[in-house]
């Protein structure tokens, strides 16, 4: 899924971006994945038109009792100093610790009343247990901070939780509680543009291509008027729908205006789809037509999901040229590689596709699906033939001018 929601507090003034998707979730980002951040996600210290601490004589420094005005103040100060230091210890990784000054600060906020804030501990303490993929105690937390700012009516950070929990159901495989999240937000009119690109995100890999579509022109037309730098994400999971539809020329125009519109530094990875270029007799065997990826480089997952449109609408030169531009872009990780193989798999030039599909997964690694092309490609792969013995296969070729030349 791309990255979520940016929240801001006034005590620390500083904003915290958390990075998870789809073809791309925004700020989106995945499974069997913790979530991405490392810094806690924070939320505005005061919610717009709303008084945080109710009206109580014995707490509220407005009721002309010197003593209670002490008292508040001297709670409120403790409260804060515990949270900057639960702050400090999630920035560090240490969660546990952070858990346990965020519930020693909720216990002062409770004592003045202050729900604003008090919600915003639930919401960050439901970060600490993502990151320690306790998603049941995280969901919990995250529940409890988005019902009290529901009750507040401060729908901005009911937002924003909203789209934290949907991607932490997401983070669990549960797919329709994360629709169901989103489906809520809508219904409450305070959905985001990047909301949008989520929601269109896990519709597309729920097989609701409509649905996905719908959302997702949305949050084209919502990010466009915000200037969004996100919003060649959302036109990447547009691509991957109209590719998977079959309407390639669409999908080219669509990873097209993807690769102008991302002008992020290259370090800041997404997760994202990419499509899978599918030799037409190779679709019998049931392949998956289209991947998540976490920690991509962007461009270059743009550029791999161009080339796969390019060469099913034929044009197997660009689609070739495209590949290899990519390839330059990220060398590290596997999943260019294992695009790129699919892509030589069409071009004919086998000995290549192979290559990158070893250079993706190794041969003998758990990964069933590269290993089946490989042996697709090569059934004599895995045999033990010498160079200038007869091919296996019937050819009646040396095995090194027949089999023996594409491993």
């Amino acid at each position: 899924m791309d990255n979520i929601e940016t929240i801001t507090t006034q005590e620390n003034e500083k904003e915290v971006v958390s990075t998870t998707a789809v073809a791309t979730i925004s700020e989106d980002e995945i499974k069997d994945k913790p979530a991405e951040e490392t810094t806690s996600p924070l939320i505005s210290d005061e919610a717009p038109g709303e008084t945080p601490v109710e009206e109580k004589e014995e707490t509220h420094p407005e009721t002309g009792s010197k003593q209670a005005s002490e008292k508040f103040e001297r709670e409120k100060n403790v409260a804060i100093k515990l949270e900057r230091n639960a702050e400090y210890f999630a920035e560090n990784l240490k969660f546990d610790e952070a858990l346990e000054s965020f519930r020693q600060s909720a216990s002062h906020y409770r004592k003045i009343n202050d729900r604003q804030s008090i919600a915003r501990i639930h919401y960050r303490t439901g970060f600490c247990y993502e990151q320690q993929q306790k998603y049941n105690e995280a969901v919990k937390s995250y529940m409890e901070a988005k019902r009290i700012f529901l009750k507040m009516e401060n729908m901005e950070d009911y937002s924003t939780v909203s789209d934290r929990l949907a991607k932490t159901h997401y983070f669990q495989n549960k797919i329709d509680d994360a629709v169901a999240e989103y489906e809520e937000v809508i219904e409450n009119n305070c959905i985001t543009g990047d909301m949008y690109n989520n929601f269109g995100f896990i519709l597309l890999e729920k097989g609701e291509m409509e649905k996905a579509r719908e959302s997702l022109e949305k949050s084209i037309k919502m990010r466009e008027g915000l200037e969004s730098e996100e919003i060649h994400l959302s036109y990447n999971n547009l691509g991957v729908v109209d590719y998977i539809q079959g309407n390639y020329d669409k999908a080219i125009e669509n990873f097209k205006t993807g690769l102008e519109l991302d002008k992020r530094d290259a370090k800041d990875d997404r997760t994202i789809q990419f499509t899978v270029f599918m030799k037409p007799e190779f679709k019998e065997e049931k392949f998956t037509d289209h991947k998540v990826f976490p920690d991509v480089n962007t461009k270059a997952c743009l550029m791999l999901n161009l080339a796969a449109a390019q060469g099913m609408n034929g044009d197997m030169k660009s689609a070739v040229e495209t590949c290899q531009e990519a390839l330059t872009l990220d060398k590290d990780r596997p999943y260019l590689y294992e695009a790129a193989g699919w892509i030589y798999i069409n071009a004919d030039q086998e000995k290549r596709a192979i290559e990158y599909f070893r250079r993706a997964t190794p041969y003998d690694s758990a990964n069933e699906e590269l290993k089946k092309v490989i042996t697709m490609i090569n059934p004599y792969i895995g045999l033990k033939v010498g160079r200038n013995e007869t091919c296996p296969c019937g050819s009646g070729k040396k095995y090194k001018k027949c089999h023996g030349a594409v491993v």
